[in-house]
């Protein structure tokens, strides 16, 4: 799964800019996911098999059943030479705790992860050569080579003679405590506690020259390996330690004393698939800086095409939690003195705080169908806060303006490339809770309930002119012209995208706030810009005649089909008549 964890685009970042330097530790964590059996598994699960033999029962504690047995703690070594002679015969009764039969393949169990796929495409790349591994398994093995590479294993002392130094392979695989068609396996803590002097030569090395990615590792009985590392004298390159759940005191005296970076994770297949990911959008722009916001991008295009909704899931929610966690901070506190200087810093921290997710939801509403445009909804609805504010302060009310920078972002784009299924989303689909009452966001989500009901418009950070009519929209205009850029290059038809979105906000408003459409009862709607520039006694009727009539004439039906105006021509026509005949007096 992708995320956009700041760790983890930092993890990315490193390994892309240093190709070769980072060397990965992985542990069970990798491969216990596809159903692979740890080396204390198997011991008691062989144990227990022995048990059962002898015992003509259950046993239930087997461990204690087999040092009041044979007189000596359990073994994996001393196990399986009682259940085999020869190498052959204990290979075969072993292959089933590792090698797939044909229903598990079925099942995706004792197959590559994604984890070992994500790492196998690094080390084609380049961007990964060394691979320290405490797995017994041969998915690494079998993951690099459907890469078309050829690792050199090491998992012996033997093994270690004939292997070139690091620089001058595609691809070392380290296998630390053994592989499992080999008996001499590391399995037991005694067998953990001292490690061959050649491996400590070897470990000391790649720890001396190489920077550190950890994975899948708790290092609670490791105690030869937490050695080695703690051996380490020059840290050229940095540490980074994935993390599942909470590491034991025993890894974070570790993790302190290597001094690596804690990188929280949901799992492996998401870290390294992430990884992943980010590296092949930096390919594609080969950027010397991390620009998140296309990476990003470049990831949900990738997602879009490939069709992989849950990364794509992943993604939007990754991103929504942290601005939320973020808006909702004290950083943001709505209970201070809300001066102009105050309000105006507010507005470019929320827009600061939603520079990455922006793009990634335009992406969506440019390319995306179905499912994916549901994002458009539980994003957006994430984002807004309770509205239960009446007499509060100006802070207060712009709480609601981060999920009006993404309600104007995804509108203009989908307007510009037709996608009125994301509008539906968008504008009938999106609700709000107010005093118990589930209302569509419509009625909450616009200009004039966020700063003029609040009585701030003047404190926009735009032209100090006291005739200007519309100078929230006019800086929202100026502000999304600038983000748009890249997906609307053309100013014209920007600012007709533009101008219809804000045309359609008033519209809609008024068919969901007013459902009888008496005109008595017609308090006040959202405007904009385009109201002062065509309906006003200065404006130019005609012009806008020139942008809004082809619109609908073209696309009212696509607007329709959508469930706009509750399907029905005859209400489209009488809200857009009420509409223009009111637009007229806000501007005399």
């Amino acid at each position: 799964m992708y995320e956009l964890n700041d760790l983890i685009i930092q993890t990315s970042f490193l390994i892309y800019s240093n190709p070769g330097v980072y060397a990965l530790l992985l542990g069970s964590g990798i491969s216990r996911p596809a159903g692979i059996f740890t080396g204390n598994e198997i011991t008691l699960d062989l144990a227990s098999k022995l048990s059962t033999m002898i015992e003509k029962k259950e046993v239930k504690d087997v461990s204690k059943w087999y040092k009041d047995y044979y007189k000596e703690d359990i073994n994996y070594s001393k196990i399986i030479a009682k259940l085999g002679k020869t190498r052959s015969e204990r290979s075969n009764f072993l292959k089933p705790y590792f090698e797939p039969t044909e229903k598990e393949k079925e099942e995706g169990k004792k197959i590559p992860t994604e984890a070992h796929r994500s790492i196998a495409k690094l080390v084609k790349y380049g961007y990964l050569r060394i691979i320290l591994t405490l797995n017994f398994d041969q998915l690494m093995e079998e993951a690099l080579r459907d890469e078309g590479i050829n690792p050199h294993v090491i998992s012996s002392v033997d093994s270690i003679k004939g292997t070139p130094p690091p620089i001058h392979s595609n691809c070392i695989l380290f296998k630390i405590h053994g592989d499992y068609l080999d008996s001499r396996i590391r399995n037991t803590v005694k067998e953990l506690e001292k490690y061959p002097e050649e491996y400590n030569v070897y470990l000391d090395r790649i720890f001396d020259e190489y920077g550190l990615i950890i994975c899948g590792w708790s290092s609670d009985y490791d105690v030869a390996l937490r050695n080695a590392l703690q051996r380490i004298k020059n840290r050229r390159y940095s540490a980074y330690w994935a993390v599942k759940d909470n590491l034991s005191q025993t890894g974070k005296e570790l993790l302190n004393f290597i001094q690596a970076t804690e990188v929280p994770i949901n799992n492996a297949d998401q870290f390294f698939s992430s990884i992943l990911d980010n590296i092949e959008s930096l390919k594609k722009f080969k950027n010397p800086h991390p620009f998140t916001s296309k990476i990003a991008v470049e990831s949900v295009k990738r997602f879009l095409s490939k069709n992989e909704y849950i990364k794509c899931h992943d993604l939007v929610k990754e991103e929504t939690e942290r601005v939320h966690k973020l808006i909702t901070s004290e950083k943001f506190n709505v209970g201070i003195r809300c001066e102009k200087e105050v309000y105006q810093n507010r507005m470019h921290g929320y827009e600061s705080a939603v520079n990455i997710l922006l793009p990634i939801m335009n992406t969506i509403a440019y390319f995306g169908s179905g499912e994916y445009l549901k994002l458009i909804v539980s994003t957006t609805e994430r984002l807004l806060p309770e509205m239960n504010y009446r007499d509060q302060g100006g802070l207060h009310w712009l709480q609601i303006y981060p999920a009006l920078l993404l309600q104007y972002s995804i509108g203009i784009i989908a307007l510009y490339v037709k996608n009125f299924e994301a509008l539906k989303n968008l504008f009938l689909k999106t609700s709000y809770m107010k005093q118990d009452e589930r209302k569509l966001v419509i009625e909450a989500l616009n200009v004039r309930y966020i700063f003029y009901k609040g009585g701030y418009s003047d404190f926009v950070p735009y032209k100090e002119d006291k005739n200007l009519k519309t100078r929230v929209s006019d800086y929202l205009f100026e502000l999304f012209q600038k983000i748009l850029k890249t997906d609307i290059p053309e100013e014209r038809k920007y600012e007709e995208n533009f101008d219809i979105f804000e045309y359609l906000v008033g519209l809609v408003y008024l068919d969901k706030k007013y459902p009888e459409l008496k005109t008595e009862k017609i308090i006040s709607f959202p405007s904009g810009r385009f109201c002062w520039k065509y309906f006003s006694v200065e404006g130019n009727r005609e012009k806008g005649k020139a942008i809004f009539e082809p619109f609908f004439k073209n696309y009212l039906k696509e607007l329709l089909n959508n469930s706009f105006f509750n399907g029905s021509e005859e209400r489209f026509n009488q809200c857009k008549k009420i509409y223009e005949d009111i637009l007229p007096q806000y501007y005399r």
